[in-house]
């Protein structure tokens, strides 16, 4: 069985990535398929997770697993009990996204305490395929656009021959990371091309999250390197990396004005104006009920979340009217009515997600594994007195950082397995280097 899991696995399904989301992508656009690639061999890569889980004898991860195994025993059952739209099929598709994140971040966990990362070269394949098929859609006029929705219209972007923006804007952000990492350690021609290739695709796919996570990865990991590299390893000043990296966060800065991201904002803000009824106010109607702050805060909604405040309303509402049960393990269901009219739209802000789905229990269970792999490091900094971090280390818990916060903002990470394994490998990562270094 051991045969089946060492780093050339993991290094070949890292690999495919791409290629799966690639051909996924496909299968939905082209042919409106309900499962797809990606479904099936991310499924399979589940049933391999677990299954090198369940080997580990360790009393911790027992008990970790009967935990899961009774919140999704009495889920099941309220469910078939209670939820007059229950699916099996559905139910087993919400929960399989639910435990997705959880179980390959312990596997990965469990994996790298005992054996070798994975070759940081392998990312940079990674990044340099991701970038030959941005630059080969846009040359055959054959990318999909990153908003297809007629209501959208004025948003600009594309997304090469992905899915999601949204989704692929978190992977970029990993990639990146990954990226500027291998050309602080080992400058060459392949590591600058991939930086560059993500950075570039970061740029022009449009979204609020891929902009705020390009500039605030460049410029956190630019002014963390400076002080590290000067104060705390008191090396010789690297103009090439400060370089390399100023330069680039400059020239994403200096032609912001230029990028999708601009044109989405400015169109975002004169949608979110008309609709405040701000120009109203201010010409016709003086005795307009809206105060300025009332105003300003809508506008300021609909720029950052896009919309999503009005979907967080109505779900909350559903959320308290709901019973006792739904409250605590939610009611997994694809037909949802809001005051008598069909409703179907999730908030897309991912930690709402959890709790309005799978309730207050399912929101506890879910962030368990976080929650203990930080007390641990924690504890491990009291201990030693001695908090072991480096560029890897900073880096990856900067980019995982910025997923969290794109989670929080437009949802894609949580419940989507084509994001979630690049986070639960770099959040691996840095609990190795500060766990067992």
């Amino acid at each position: 069985m051991d045969k089946f899991y060492n780093n050339r696995v993991l290094t070949k399904f890292m690999l495919i990535q791409p290629l799966i989301d690639i051909i996924t992508s496909l299968m939905i656009n082209e042919y409106s398929l309900s499962i797809s690639l990606g479904m099936i061999f991310r499924f399979l890569f589940l049933i391999y997770a677990t299954i090198y889980i369940l080997k580990n004898r360790d009393d911790k991860i027992k008990a970790y697993a009967l935990i899961w195994v009774v919140y999704i025993f009495i889920s099941f059952i309220g469910n078939i009990i209670l939820n007059d739209g229950f699916s099996l099929t559905s139910y087993i598709s919400h929960i399989a996204k639910l435990i997705y994140f959880p179980i390959i971040l312990l596997f990965f966990i469990i994996y790298f305490k005992n054996n070798k990362n994975i070759d940081r070269f392998t990312f940079i394949i990674i990044a340099l395929m991701v970038g030959i098929s941005l630059f080969s859609s846009v040359i055959t006029n054959t990318a999909y656009c990153s908003y297809s929705s007629s209501e959208n219209c004025y948003r600009k972007g594309i997304v090469s021959w992905f899915n999601s923006a949204n989704e692929y804007g978190l992977i970029l952000i990993s990639l990146l990371g990954y990226s500027l990492i291998d050309f602080i350690k080992n400058k060459n021609i392949y590591n600058i091309t991939a930086s560059l290739f993500t950075i570039v695709f970061l740029c022009i796919l449009g979204t609020k999250a891929s902009y705020v996570g390009c500039v605030g990865v460049l410029s956190i990991s630019l002014i963390f390197y400076i002080i590290y590299n000067k104060f705390i390893k008191k090396n010789k000043f690297d103009f090439k990396s400060v370089f390399f990296i100023g330069g680039i966060l400059l020239s994403v800065l200096i032609f912001t004005i230029k990028l999708p991201i601009y044109t989405n904002l400015l169109g975002s803000y004169e949608r979110a104006v008309n609709e405040s009824g701000q120009a109203k106010c201010e010409t016709c109607c003086p005795k307009f009920d809206k105060s300025a702050e009332e105003i300003k805060s809508e506008i300021s909604n609909a720029l950052v979340f896009n919309g999503r405040n009005d979907f967080l309303v109505v779900n909350k509402e559903m959320y308290n009217n709901s019973s006792i049960f739904s409250k605590l393990y939610g009611l997994i269901s694809d037909d949802k009515y809001y005051q008598g009219i069909y409703y179907d739209h999730i908030v897309e802000r991912d930690f709402h997600d959890l709790l309005y789905q799978y309730g207050f229990i399912g929101f506890l269970v879910e962030l368990l594994l976080p929650i203990y792999l930080v007390i641990n490091v924690i504890v491990k900094f009291v201990k030693t007195k001695k908090i072991i971090i480096d560029e890897e280390i900073f880096i990856l818990g900067l980019t995982s950082a910025f997923i969290l916060l794109g989670s929080y903002l437009a949802g894609h990470f949580l419940f989507a397995p084509a994001v979630s394994i690049y986070v639960a490998y770099s959040i691996s990562i840095i609990y190795k280097r500060v766990m067992y270094s």
